[in-house]
């Protein structure tokens, strides 16, 4: 028996032999023409591309049409478009060109900081391969799975899992890819139990060999001896239990509340529309935050019209519960075409968050004016990241002052009345809500990383990982019941970000807190709302009498 160790992506067990997945390999003998030839050939497999997309869009679930959407997107981006023309001007052919810039596009979001865009690196790479096939004259069939198998790949992108039998897919693993991979999120929403990032030696020992995975904790066990594949089995056989009476409650159409019939608002977090549709589906009861720098490509964020489109579409879709969009958080690696700034020390502590939008006037001022003509279709709440002081709260307002009379000069459609809110993110910021509540009509709460300032380390540095403190130390429970206390006595909605790596124990130890709003992970939703319908706790104090009215930003 072999143990290998990668990163649990999908919650399950699974025990089956291995069937290994080879993706793309370069054609021989490809006929090269001339550059305006290959041009017109690159074109009609764009349109073929594109058709292609759109039919396993109307193939997939409601869950999974907007991660094909957005691939077909990808094949209309300008940045990606230029680098494969360079090459087909230079002499290559239209599929090399395809797989080269594929390659170089697909490098360079790997090699940023930021982990959503790093993860987008496998749709380009999905998209420009289903390219390549076309251009080559093998387009993409069905994988053909005679049996039940685990899968095994080094990077499985969302059109994998649409060529296959569901039914046969037992569980997956990958020698590379990501927990948040679209992916690895198309396998939690299946039930399938995944594992990411266990290894190239794991790849080339795997194929039709039995194999025992875990998705909770990330083990991969090949020829597992009896003892392993019978507490595999006793747990997959549990899990199974577990779900069907989940479903037999209906949970996910069920209203969220705690055992004892107290009613909790239960939202999502989300970078884009595909989270949105997703959230909605699993019963969401709108977003808790959308960050709003994800969810466009940086060559878009100084379009308004994009920036409409946008927060228009994921406001419709949300069909009237609220959405709470962030407004920009650049800085650092996350910073937009000829806006880049001079290299900071600690970007973290830098100019980023509001400090940037406010820097950077006329891009904020798009971003405003965007937000409130979106806000005429849905529920649309802006919350600033980063904020400290009441001051840099009313500079924005003045920003929504001057937006206002932008879009009434225009003569276009906006939302005259619309909430503007306060992420908390730093200890600064927690302990001057009070404060902050004379102009913030919201606050939304995001322990992790008020607890990366307070401790002086970066959440994401696995060299300080052991100075982050648990997400029940004293510590965290002192900021969190500041806010909970000063939301109370100011009557503003306080909205608390379960981000770390148990969601559903963070949220039961929250509401017992007194909060009565959460914004957890998607695929979360589901745990969070069981494990607070097994939770008991004592009915909120009702509110003092002397608040300060919510503040509302109206004509």
């Amino acid at each position: 028996m072999r143990l290998f160790s990668g990163i649990g992506a999908s919650e399950g067990f699974a025990v089956g032999v291995v069937r290994r997945l080879h993706h793309i390999q370069t054609a021989t003998g490809r006929q090269v023409r001339s550059p305006s030839q290959e041009k017109l050939l690159y074109e009609q497999a764009v349109q073929t591309a594109k058709q292609q997309l759109e039919e396993l869009e109307q193939r997939a679930s409601a869950n999974e049409k907007a991660i094909f959407a957005a691939q077909a997107m990808m094949l209309e981006d300008g940045g990606l478009t230029d680098e494969i023309f360079a090459y087909m001007q230079a002499g290559a052919g239209a599929a090399a060109a395809v797989e080269r810039a594929a390659g170089i596009y697909a490098g360079k979001l790997r090699a940023l900081d930021d982990e959503y865009l790093r993860e987008r690196a496998c749709d380009v790479l999905d998209a420009c391969y289903r390219l390549v096939h076309i251009l080559d004259g093998a387009p993409q069939g069905v994988f053909f799975l005679s049996a039940p198998v685990i899968i095994a790949t080094d990077e499985l992108y969302p059109s994998d899992l649409l060529m296959m039998e569901r039914a046969k897919i037992l569980g997956i693993i990958t020698s590379r890819g990501s927990a948040n991979a679209h992916a690895s999120i198309l396998a939690r929403m299946m039930g399938v139990p995944a594992v990411v990032m266990a290894g190239e030696e794991l790849l080339e020992q795997c194929d039709g060999v039995l194999a025992a995975i875990d998705g909770w904790t990330g083990e991969v066990y090949l020829e597992p001896d009896n003892a392993t594949c019978a507490r595999m089995t006793h747990s997959m056989r549990k899990m199974h239990r577990q779900r069907e009476s989940l479903r037999e409650q209906q949970i996910s159409r069920m209203p969220c509340m705690t055992g004892d019939g107290v009613p909790v608002a239960l939202r999502a977090t989300g970078t884009g529309l595909e989270d949105v549709s997703m959230a909605m589906d699993a019963g969401a009861q709108g977003m808790g935050i959308l960050f709003s720098e994800y969810g466009l490509p940086l060559a878009a964020v100084n379009d308004e019209d994009v920036q409409y489109r946008f927060y228009r579409s994921c406001l419709e879709k949300a069909d009237g519960h609220p959405v709470t969009i962030s407004t920009y958080d650049f800085g650092g690696d996350k910073t937009p075409p000829g806006l880049e700034a001079a290299k900071e020390d600690n970007p973290a502590m830098g100019l980023c968050g509001i400090r940037h939008s406010l820097a950077n006037p006329t891009l904020f001022l798009k971003q405003v004016c965007a937000m409130m003509r979106a806000a005429a279709y849905g529920n649309l709440r802006m919350a600033l990241p980063m904020v400290n002081s009441r001051a840099e709260v009313q500079q924005v307002l003045d920003y929504v002052r001057d937006a206002r009379r932008i879009l009434h000069a225009r003569g276009q459609t906006f939302a005259d009345c619309f909430e503007v809110g306060v992420l908390l993110e730093t200890p600064a910021a927690v302990l001057s809500a009070r404060e902050l509540a004379k102009d913030a009509a919201f606050f939304c709460l995001r322990p992790e990383k008020v607890m990366q300032y307070a401790f002086a380390a970066d959440r994401e540095n696995n060299l300080v990982a052991a100075y982050f403190p648990p997400y029940d130390s004293g510590v965290v429970n002192a900021f969190i019941g500041t806010a909970v206390h000063a939301a109370k006595e100011t009557a503003r909605p306080l909205c608390v970000c379960c981000e770390g790596a148990d969601p559903a124990a963070q949220a039961e130890m929250y509401v017992r807190m007194g909060v009565r709003e959460l914004s957890v992970p998607i695929y979360a939703l589901s745990a969070v709302k069981e494990r607070l319908l097994t939770t008991h706790v004592q009915q909120p104090d009702k509110a003092r009498e002397t608040v300060i009215p919510a503040p509302r930003y109206e004509k």
